[in-house]
């Protein structure tokens, strides 16, 4: 049987553009070119030009559609984009953003900071934790989080009084050109990577390359993990903690623009903070969301007495946790076969048929 991602590296053009992509590892490249893979099996489903790179706009707009009525995730648009816009297809590229791309984020969807301490609590290891508190504070996106290696971090020690440690990241893993960034922490929001980096694994070699937060699997222990991962783990987490709200690793970058927002934080700042271009559109997400607070202000500097919005801190966990997960054994599972379902379900494939239309072995 074709696998999805042998029938994408067998589409002219995606080895090329694979080879260039910066993922944090084989795994997360080999989902990139999966789900061009999921792309190519649905275009041939719906009668569009092969190969890809024979797609008009006016079939790749039809395609792109298709995949919006058929709420494709949000990874696999991107992949598509980034494969047409590699081969200088602006036009087939543009068809495949999502269509709610501008659409505003509601109050009721975006985290508190009530919810965030909870999930930092309810994180079964140190390592989660650091993760959780790095996400929140600093709003970097997952696949820079999990490129991060203990050489991007550094401390620094400041005083209000009494010394505090604060940790800095260097971003250099950035899906904007030109957005590479150091970020400052919080001082609660580093003290929680503080705890995780004291426990940090000793049975993991490698110095200063070492990953920031490492593999709990068996089969890749101490590797850095995929960003994938990472969707599910943060939904249990988020169900543990009693969060109702759909999460996801993202939420958290739209709760620091938020939060930054609120606490007076000015549009390039918190731009330049999260690593979007100078000018990127995207603060028009979160602004209508603090415009209580402009009201506020408006009141107060016209001499009147209006409630102050206060941005709660991030609390430092005092329960005990191990640093890290226990190792997880894949046992004899194929990671292709759990893939082959997923896409199968996705295209509501029938099992017994394979992805190039062939009878199944």
């Amino acid at each position: 049987m074709v696998t999805t991602y042998e029938l994408a590296m067998k589409e002219p053009g995606v080895e090329e553009w694979a080879n260039t992509r910066q993922t944090s590892n084989d795994s997360s490249k080999r989902s990139l070119v999966t789900f061009v893979g999921i792309v190519r099996r649905f275009s041939s489903e719906k009668g569009l030009a092969m190969p890809l790179l024979k797609m008009t706009p006016a079939e790749a707009a039809k395609l792109g559609a298709a995949m919006r009525q058929r709420k494709f995730a949000s990874s696999i648009f991107v992949a598509t984009r980034s494969f047409f816009a590699f081969h200088e297809m602006a036009k087939q590229a543009k068809a495949f953003k999502m269509s709610n791309k501008s659409a505003r984020m509601s109050p009721d969807k975006i985290l508190t900071t009530d919810e965030v301490n909870a999930m930092i609590e309810a994180a079964g290891s140190l390592r989660d934790r650091a993760l959780l508190a790095v996400l929140a504070d600093t709003g970097i996106r997952i696949h820079e989080a999990c490129a991060l290696k203990l050489r991007d971090m550094k401390t620094e020690t400041h005083s209000n009084g009494k010394p505090v440690t604060f940790v800095k990241l260097w971003i250099g893993k950035s899906k904007t050109l030109g957005q590479e960034r150091s970020v400052l922490m919080g001082p609660e929001a580093s003290a929680v990577v503080l705890a995780f980096i004291k426990a940090y694994p000793a049975d993991i070699k490698g110095g200063q390359d070492r990953p920031l937060f490492p593999s709990h699997a068996s089969n890749h222990y101490g590797g850095h993990t995929s960003p994938g991962t990472w969707i599910e783990r943060v939904k249990n987490v988020a169900a543990k903690a009693g969060v109702t709200k759909h999460v996801h690793p993202h939420l958290f970058r739209h709760y620091m623009a938020t939060r930054l927002l609120r606490a007076g934080w000015t549009e390039p700042m918190v731009k330049a903070r999260g690593g979007w271009a100078p000018s990127s559109t995207v603060m028009g997400l979160y602004s209508h969301l603090v415009d209580a607070d402009v009201d506020n202000e408006t009141l107060v500097r016209n001499g009147f007495v209006a409630e102050k919005v206060l941005v709660e801190p991030i609390v430092v966990p005092i329960s005990e946790v191990p640093s890290m997960p226990p190792q997880w054994t894949p046992g004899n599972v194929s990671l292709d076969a759990l893939v082959e379902k997923k896409v199968r379900a996705l295209l509501g494939m029938r099992t017994e048929e394979s992805l190039d239309g062939s009878p199944g072995d």
